[in-house]
């Protein structure tokens, strides 16, 4: 078995957060980065900043998709219909 010394634990990757951000908060280091351009660019946007960036028609499920899957689950009860005996 291979153990793995302390340091090795705790080298910081760029990118990895070893502070618990609360929603919304941004990091003071910018996870490891230079500045919050590479940041986005390298890593992509946070889970808030998606969520306040996206239009209010991207967030519920649309209609037709609802429609299809209670179209296909009548469907599915239908062809059980010869199987009740």
């Amino acid at each position: 078995m291979i153990k793995k010394s302390k340091q090795s634990k705790k080298k910081r990757n760029p990118g990895s957060v070893e502070e618990n951000l609360d929603w919304g908060e941004e990091s003071k280091d910018n996870f490891g980065y230079k500045n919050d351009e590479e940041r986005k660019d390298k890593r992509g946007l946070e889970d808030w900043e998606m969520v306040s960036s996206m239009e209010r028609s991207e967030v519920s499920i649309p209609y037709w998709f609802l429609a299809l899957f209670l179209v296909l689950l009548l469907v599915a009860i239908g062809l059980t219909f010869p199987f009740w005996g």
